[in-house]
């Protein structure tokens, strides 16, 4: 600002002058000086620089391939509605800026600007550890008119009713000896094998999977743990862990409540419901439990006790190096010293994995058709509705199945009574005029089967070995897996993806899916 001797000058009290204008004390003293000093005021140079931060093309392009070669994961909640990907929960920034620097030293490329590449790919760090709620994020975004609000509304007050349904189980669990409450829950998909090192990064990996339980009487705690070159993951897997829990319930129970969320591949399903029906009609005379409930949270709001064990593992796996499925079942018997969980390996000769979709197309008749409900004192017939069920009652001997859309079954004008003339065992049928068939388990997966590994993803693992970066004790594991490769690329979940065969019905496991039953 150029200097105006016609301009009258005035006096004024700096400290009012600088509060006026809420400048500083430095600002004023250094304008002053360039005003007198250089005679006129320069312009600020802020945002003028050019070619900023600028990486040759040649190493941008050389980050690019880099990054593209670690594996990524999908959102274990959020796989339907988000195709964003993750990388593993053990690399950071850091860690990838020092292994592509030790890859190729002769690129010239500060850190700052090798996460300013990154930040161009859709891919993040963590995983979300709980369910996103699509529908409280639609009406946060939304311009919440009345009938957003309204809908809205409902979902919080079923929310809030499956929480003080679940809480009241919890507390006649601890009251009453012949009643338990159990949670369950698959954990985030881990992937094996897992190390510091940069190469592990570039391999697709083993997938392990864990369904846990959790027991609100007495908060004991359990895992069914298998990985992806023993059984796939879905509802035989999960029907079949249901069982086995079942048949461990002590002789004492007569009432079970099983509590989910409302995942149609995995817990609201009818093969868990032909598997409950065969264990209350078929194994009778070996257990005492006269019903068995599953209820379901509210769609996106499922946190519960559950959580406090995938806690444990998180913990317990934290900056552990492992190297076969073995271990991390090893990392979770120790995971609580106190309270102790107990881990089952699934697939074995004591827990088989079951064929629960041959067991319903055996046991169901119409099993999705039709239901009797009352109207006017009328039984009227309707189409079943188990994507909307909140609870299903199955009981020891009775013919018919209670599919209600709330959390409390003995609310009657909730319910809707499937009646076996529409919905049974095949040995129930009234058109059968011979001896009722016994339905029998038949096993699918068990110690003498193995899922082949595909010779891609086998391939760099064995690589791995070779270079003795997985230690020499473990490559009679991998030999093994070798000896049943396959040429198939789809041969195994690798990078955690899901597998899946005629066992799940639904596309995407999140509990918000519309293809909750299986035809």
């Amino acid at each position: 600002m150029p200097m105006d001797s016609d301009v009258d000058l005035v006096r004024v009290c700096k400290p009012m002058f600088m509060k006026t204008l809420g400048i500083s004390n430095k600002k004023v003293t250094i304008i002053f000086r360039k005003k007198y000093d250089e005679k006129t005021l320069k312009h600020g140079l802020i945002g003028k620089k050019s070619n900023h931060g600028r990486v040759d093309d040649e190493v941008t392009a050389k980050v690019r391939e880099n990054l593209s070669k670690y594996p990524t994961v999908p959102s274990h909640y959020r796989r339907k509605y988000s195709k964003k990907r993750y990388f593993e929960d053990t690399l950071t920034a850091k860690k990838m800026f020092d292994d592509f620097k030790e890859k190729e030293p002769d690129c010239k490329i500060s850190y700052t600007s090798y996460k300013r590449i990154l930040k161009g790919f859709d891919i993040s760090f963590h995983k979300p550890k709980n369910d996103v709620c699509s529908q409280c994020t639609n009406y946060k975004n939304s311009k919440k008119t009345e009938a957003d609000m309204e809908l809205w509304n409902q979902h919080i007050a079923r929310k809030e009713q499956c929480r003080e349904e679940k809480n009241k189980d919890k507390e006649r669990a601890k009251e009453d000896a012949t009643f338990e409450a159990v949670i369950i829950d698959m954990e985030a998909v881990q992937n094996i094998p897992k190390a510091k090192a940069g190469d592990f990064y570039y391999v697709s990996k083993i997938s392990a999977y864990n369904l846990s339980c959790y027991f609100l009487k007495d908060s004991k705690r359990q895992c069914y743990m298998w990985d992806s070159t023993q059984a796939c993951r879905g509802a035989n897997e999960v029907g079949s862990s249901i069982l086995h829990l079942l048949r461990k319930m002590p002789i004492t129970i007569r009432d079970v409540v099983i509590w989910s969320d409302s995942c149609g591949g995995q817990n609201r399903n009818q093969e868990n419901a032909a598997m409950v029906l065969y264990f209350l009609n078929e194994e009778k005379k070996k257990h005492k439990i006269e019903s068995v409930t599953f209820k379901y949270f509210e769609r996106g709001h499922n946190q519960s006790e559950v959580d406090t064990i995938h806690h444990l593992l998180e913990a317990a796996n934290k900056n552990q190096e492992v190297y076969v499925p073995g271990r991390y079942k090893e990392l979770a018997r120790s995971a609580a010293v106190r309270n102790p969980i107990e881990v089952f390996d699934l697939t074995s000769t004591t827990y088989p994995v079951y064929d629960s979709h041959k067991l319903v197309k055996e046991s169901l008749v119409n099993r999705n058709k039709y239901r009797i409900v009352l109207e006017s004192g009328k039984p009227t017939v309707k189409f079943a509705s188990w994507q909307r069920a909140k609870s299903i009652v199955f009981k020891r001997g009775s013919r018919a199945i209670d599919i209600s859309c709330c959390p409390d079954p003995s609310v009657l004008e909730h319910v809707e009574t499937v009646h076996t003339d529409k919905m049974c065992y095949v040995y129930e049928r009234p058109d059968l005029r011979t001896r009722k068939p016994k339905v029998r388990l038949e096993v699918l997966y068990d110690d003498s089967t193995m899922i082949p590994v595909s010779k891609k993803v086998l391939k760099p693992l064995m690589g791995l070995c070779e270079k003795l970066m997985i230690p020499s004790e473990y490559h009679s594991y991998y030999h093994q897996l070798s000896e049943h490769a396959t040429e198939s690329e789809i041969a195994v979940a690798a990078e955690g993806e899901d597998f899946r065969g005629s066992d799940v019905s639904s596309s995407e496991c999140d509990d918000s899916s519309e293809d909750d039953v299986s035809d």
